[in-house]
């Protein structure tokens, strides 16, 4: 028997046109400009309601089990009666008129129908009918009142208009019991805004520091793929793939230290978007807890602890960097006259700081402003008279044109009541940066800042090698051991379980970082010519064939040998016991290690043989030297 089948040959579903289908399995409809397809099957049907939304068009509303609703606009009263004989000839059902009210009135109660919010006039019907999985946020910004955030739809044209918020007025004595809070806490729960899988891997508490934008205190919680920021009014969802980049910047003549997290969509307050998170964090020594076991912190590699100690900005960043997998940004070369890396200046009527990193401008605070040297079309000094200046121009402005990008026009920001002081240091670093600065001639010679563009070159070679980023500037994790080498010009840096190896005349990396162990933390040094010797917690190695000098020619990204071993005990202390690496015509011979274990145990360690030569018990704790 041939399978009944009728055709519409034109129905919208959302904003795409196309046809629906009607046969004796149910509904379907297929777009006209895509492949796409939304299907109805006919054992999952629960109702299907007809309305009139104008003169000429009608809508139809198809629910489904699980309360889901499927929509199509666009009908003509020829549909709709074609509809209506279908569903009752063939699927069996009756299609009902849904009442709409139109009067205008905007008071009514609210219903939850399935995975919809309703909103119902009195003697009237449906005004309001929102799609629970379109709400983004909901918040309480006063006691009665109910605020609805959306999703923003990204395929929407600068020019169009969205709704993306809408705000519930609720009495404190509605006829139904409803109170605002009771609603706000039902459509968290029925939005699944509030409901979160799985345990969170660090709780960091709102008393920890404070948000500057958006401004308040924030209980933060992060887990495998998104953190979770809870406020007083409003909780956030923030997925890792949302974020951008951070930033660790610390403020000048301050404890304090502003950590930044930039979005890629902002997140929203009302009509103000917030697309940089400031978080304010003062320097003081804590012990945060991980909430991970043995075996899942060791795909940090030794950067993740069970229990973080240390200063709070430097474990914040720590925490994020390796945990949601985002680099982290940290100042760069750039230091003022009285050394520090920011300058105090203005934006419009709000005083902050700006920082001039390595590739971008970042203003702290209000607003919070993120500019990139590329986008910069030309900066202008204004307003500097030189160092010896009136007392009227003390201070000098800092304008910033950027190119128009896009659909974005060109635009103009301007830093004001900068310390004149700070343009020698200023002016030269910009000059390095290659920005255009429009008026360099006249405010070089008011200065007299003789070599302010000497040096640029090699600035700019320099930062040419070290890519489309901060370069430098970006936060590596926590320092857990130092050891310099025995000229000074390099330094030995150990983070988590890698070893990494600076020039210290001028900063950069001297070679590849080198991975010690695969998981663990390097807590001690100790440095003899080419060898390394590194020990944290049971664990032991030996790194030969180390950069002693800036002439070293190391051309491996990786030492030539790494001898390791697990103790017994806890390592507290570890020597090499020589003063000089032997070499004789054949190889480098390996010193013996003095290894100070826990319980006041001292175990002699053969590195060539990788075994315990001898095993000393003493009476209290011992403090290892190397041998004169």
């Amino acid at each position: 028997m041939a399978e009944l089948e009728q055709v519409i040959s034109s129905a919208f579903w959302g904003h795409s046109n196309g046809v629906l289908v009607l046969n004796d399995s149910g509904l379907l409809w297929r777009s006209r400009q895509t492949e796409a397809q939304k299907k109805v099957a006919k054992e999952d049907l629960v109702s299907m309601l007809w309305s009139a939304i104008g003169p000429k068009q009608y809508h139809l509303k198809v629910t489904t089990r699980g309360g889901k609703t499927v929509r199509f606009t666009g009908l003509k009263q020829s549909d709709v009666d074609l509809i209506r004989t279908f569903s009752r000839d063939t699927l069996g059902r009756e299609m009902e008129e849904e009442r709409l009210a139109s009067s205008g009135g905007n008071w009514g109660h609210m219903q939850f129908q399935g995975s919809n919010l309703n909103f119902v006039v009195q003697d009237q019907g449906v005004a309001m009918d929102l799609p629970l999985d379109l709400i983004a946020q909901c918040a309480m910004p006063g006691k009665n009142e109910v605020e609805l955030q959306f999703h923003e739809d990204d395929t929407v044209a600068g020019d169009e208009e969205s709704l993306v918020e809408m705000r519930l007025y609720i009495p404190g004595d509605a006829d139904d019991g409803m109170t605002a809070e009771g609603l706000k806490d039902e459509i968290l729960e029925r939005a699944n805004i509030s409901h979160v899988t799985g345990k969170s891997i660090v709780e960091l508490d709102e008393s920890m520091g404070t948000f500057l934008t958006p401004r308040g205190r924030y209980a933060v919680e992060l887990y495998g793929s998104f953190l979770r920021m809870h406020g007083k009014t409003y909780d956030y969802k923030i997925l890792y793939s949302n974020i951008n980049r951070c930033f660790l910047l610390e403020y000048p003549n301050s404890t304090n230290t502003a950590f930044v997290i930039s979005l890629e969509e902002p997140i929203r307050q009302g009509k103000q978007g917030y697309p940089h998170l400031v978080l304010q964090l003062a320097r003081d020594e804590v012990h945060i807890d991980v909430n991970l076991t043995a075996d899942e912190i060791k795909k940090y590699n030794g950067n993740i602890h069970e229990r973080m100690s240390g200063s709070l900005p430097q474990i914040v960043a720590t925490l994020f960097k390796f945990i949601m997998g985002k680099k982290v940004y940290t100042s760069g070369k750039f230091t003022t006259h009285s050394g520090d890396r920011a300058v105090k200046c203005a934006v419009k009527a709000s005083s902050g700081v700006l920082f001039p990193l390595e590739k971008s401008f970042m203003f702290i605070h209000k607003p919070t402003t993120f500019i990139r040297y590329e986008e910069i079309d030309y900066v202008e000094f204004q307003r500097y008279a030189g160092q010896s200046g009136s007392s009227a121009s003390r201070n000098f402005d800092l304008l910033v044109s950027c190119r128009g990008v896009g659909q974005e026009q060109a635009y103009e920001t301007v830093f004001s009541a900068i310390d004149r002081r700070e343009f020698p240091e200023l002016s030269q670093f910009l000059t390095s940066k290659k920005l255009k600065i429009r008026n360099l001639k006249d405010t070089q010679s008011a200065a007299t800042a003789g070599g302010a563009a000497g040096g640029a070159k090699e600035r700019a070679n320099l930062d040419d090698a070290l890519g489309p980023e901060e370069g430098e500037g970006e936060f590596v994790g926590a320092v857990t051991a130092l050891h310099f080498s025995a000229d000074g010009s390099l330094l030995y840096a150990a983070v988590g379980c890698t070893l990494y190896v600076y020039d210290t005349t001028n900063g950069t990396m001297f070679v590849s970082p080198l991975p010690i162990w695969s998981h663990g933390t390097i807590h001690g040094m100790d440095v003899a010519q080419s060898l390394a010797l590194c020990f944290g917690q049971k664990q032991l190695a030996l790194v030969s064939a180390l950069p002693t000098t800036t002439t070293s020619t190391v051309q491996s990204s990786s030492p030539s040998s790494i001898i390791a071993t697990e103790c017994m005990d806890w390592i507290l202390d570890a020597r090499l016991l020589v003063d000089d690496v032997v070499v004789d015509d054949t190889a480098l011979l390996l010193p013996m290690v003095a290894v100070g274990l826990a319980h006041n145990m001292v175990h002699i360690w053969d590195p060539s043989t990788r075994t315990t030569l001898q095993t000393f018990q003493c009476t209290e704790r011992t403090i290892l030297v190397r041998p004169a």
